[in-house]
This record gives C-alpha cells, structure tokens and sequence, in this order.
C-alpha cells in the first residue's frame, strides 16, 4: 500500500490521454488497499515465474559458457533435441570416409543403461577413440596413461578417484544394468574438464557389456581447408538414410542443447497458469469494486460516460493494477533468483561459478502478459457496470 498510489499513479498516466483513462487511473490510484490486494495475486504468480526463469537463464549461460570452452570440435552429429535415434557402428564410418573429415570421436553414454562401479553407482562414458576425445574434451593425464585402453582397462577423473580411494593398476568391477560384471585395471587417471568426468572405457569394452548400445552423438573435426560448411554438406548427404540424424555446427548444436530445456517448458506453464489464477483475482475484486461503486456509475453515465467509456474506465484500472502488480512480482522474483544463485555459488565445490543471468526478456513477456490479463479480467466487471441502470443506480444506497 506504501507505494501503490505512487506507482499506480505513474502507470496510469501511460493511459490518462482520455476521460476514462484519467478516471480508471484515479480509481486504481485512490484505494491502495484495495489495489495493492488485487495486485499481489498478479505479484506472487510472476514473482514465481520470474524467479524460475532467472535460475533457468543463469544455468542456460553456465552451459552455453561449459560448452563453448570445453567442447574443441567443428561439428556435431546427433539427433535432435529430445530425440532418440538408433546410429548403428556403420554411421561413423560414413562420416570418417568424406572428404575433409580429420577426425571423428563417437560417444556412448553407459550411464543410460544403469552402471555401478564396485557396488556404487557411477557415470561411465565410451569412446571409439580416445586420442581424438583427448582433443575433443581437453583431457590430459595426470597419473597413468590414457592411450590403448582395449576392452579390459579404464581412467578415471581426479576427483573420482580420490574420493573413492583409486590408484593406477587397481582392479573395479562394472556393471551395467542386469548384465554380468566386468573386470578393469585403471590405467589412468585424469584431469576433471568442463564437460567430462567419470570413468571413461573403449567402445569395444562397452559393446562387450551391451552389445546392443546405440552411438549418442558424434564430433567431427574438420581438416584446416577443408570449409566447414562444405564438409557438413557432404556429411548430411551421407547420412540421408539415418532418419532424425542432424549434422551441426559446434556452436548451433549448443544453442540447440541450451534451448531445449525442460525447465523452460515448465516456465510457460507456470506463466500461462499464473495468469489464469490472476484474471480471477482480479475479476472477483473488480466486480465487487464495481458493485461498491454503483452510484458513482450512475451519476457518471447520467453526466454523460457513455457505456464505452465505462467499458475503457474499468479496463484501464484493470490494466494498471495487473501491471502494478507485475513490476512488484518481477522485481521480487528476479531478486530472489539472483539470491539463490549467488547461495549456489557459495555451496560449490568447484572454482567455476553460475553467472547470475537477469531474464529481461521474459520479463518484457511478463509485462505484455500483466496487460493482456488486466483487459482480460476487466471484461465482467466492466460488462455489468455498463450495463446499469442509470436511475436504479443513482437510487443505490
């Protein structure tokens, strides 16, 4: 209530060009009990779903961030977001066999599956070639080796390893799923990266734990020369016959990661839900509101308000109040997104940090949303106070 009648004030003047945008200004501006409780329906449903959207938006950015400076290769090969796609051990082939293609690192992800190493869960990754995922991912060994691992050795990140105790030459037992267990020497053990960690195998040991495990993505390194775009032509044409099966660019296969996000799905309903409970709290005050105020209608309407104006009065104070209420909740809400990523920051482990990423996009969304709301709950209450009878509402007591 404190700065209702101020801002209420400010926002109305945007509508105040008109007699019934002056006096829908003054009405939203005169009670600021009565508008700051029909706000804070509209402010606790955005303060929500702005919160949301700035936790999602700064985990967007810290993997946009991880990807970029993690991920060395030109292209991607993979299905598309939220798709699964069968690539059979004959896909790499085709790709390595085109022209300017230097080289290409296939990776299985066993974790899918359910692995365990020595009892515990654990994440367990394979690659076809390790030199070329050395490159791809930045490895570098700092106890051991990560060359020829065949089907019967396996590394391990630094941090794994010391937290479950491993050393060079230790034997580990994998098992994944309900399949029998296999038995590795850890050859070596290396440095965590940005986007990898866990315990890495051949493909060859993978396709001896589940012979039936599909290939989830591929990077390609293009030859210097080569043109990239030329290359991911020529790879697309090679693959035609592996339907869903897209050829990217490093950069556009991050984007198309970050965007594919399944909290942004949850945002837009929170968003589309927080403005249906909003119309009907506002609908429920301003028809009220409009019942308390019939005999000002009726002298207004006698005075000479036409039933348009009437109609643009209550909308224009509808407007403002759901508008009012949206500035208070984005305000509230990115703020407290911004303090739990600053907490996040604080409880983790690693040097890296979450950049605190404010959503004013989405917020320019949220205004756009408070409008549409504040016309649409003006719809009733303004129905029924143009619909009154002039003397009948005089004669209201």
């Amino acid at each position: 209530p404190l700065v209702c009648r101020p801002v209420a004030l400010a926002i109305g003047s945007l509508f105040s060009w008109s007699v019934p945008g002056r006096l829908g200004r003054a009405n939203a501006a005169r009670d600021p009990r009565r508008t700051a409780g029909m706000a804070a329906t509209v402010m606790l449903s955005i303060s929500v779903v702005a919160a949301l959207s700035t936790a999602v938006a700064s985990a967007n950015a810290l993997f946009v961030r991880q990807h970029q400076q993690g991920l060395h290769c030109d292209l991607v090969v993979a299905p598309p977001p939220g798709t699964v796609v069968t690539m059979d051990a004959d896909t790499p082939g085709l790709v390595r066999q085109q022209p300017g293609v230097r080289s290409v690192t296939t990776a299985l992800t066993l974790t899918y599956h359910g692995t365990e190493i020595n009892g515990t869960e654990a994440s367990v990754v394979a690659f076809d070639d390790l030199d070329s995922a050395r490159e791809t991912f930045a490895l570098r060994a700092v106890q051991g080796s990560l060359q020829g691992l065949g089907t019967e050795k396996i590394v391990v990140d630094e941090r794994t390893a010391h937290r479950v105790g491993l050393r060079i030459s230790d034997v580990v037992t994998l098992r994944v799923g309900d399949s029998g267990a296999g038995r590795f020497t850890l050859a070596g053990i290396y440095a965590r990266t940005r986007l990898l960690d866990g315990y890495i195998i051949s493909e060859a040991a993978a396709r001896a734990e589940v012979p039936d495990i599909r290939i989830d993505v591929m990077y390609v390194d293009v030859r210097d020369g080569a043109g990239t775009d030329a290359v991911r032509r020529r790879i697309g044409q090679a693959i035609v016959g592996v339907p869903d099966l897209a050829v990217t660019t490093r950069d556009g296969y991050i984007g198309d990661q970050a965007e594919e996000d399944s909290m942004l799905g949850i945002v837009k309903i929170l968003l589309f839900t927080a403005a249906l409970i909003s119309v009907l709290g506002i609908i429920n005050t301003l028809v009220l509101s409009v019942i308390e105020r019939t005999r000002e209608v009726g002298v207004l309407r006698a005075l000479g308000l036409s039933r348009g104006q009437v109609v643009r009065m209550v909308t224009v104070e509808s407007v403002v109040v759901s508008l009012f209420g949206a500035l208070l909740g984005i305000v509230a809400g990115i703020g407290a997104g911004a303090a739990v990523m600053v907490a996040v920051n604080l409880q983790r482990a690693t040097d890296e940090r979450v950049p605190i990423v404010l959503p004013w996009s989405m917020a320019i969304t949220y205004l756009v949303a408070a409008v549409v709301v504040g016309v649409l709950a003006a719809v009733p209450p303004s129905r029924r106070a143009s619909r009154l009878n002039i003397l009948e509402a005089i004669a209201d007591e």
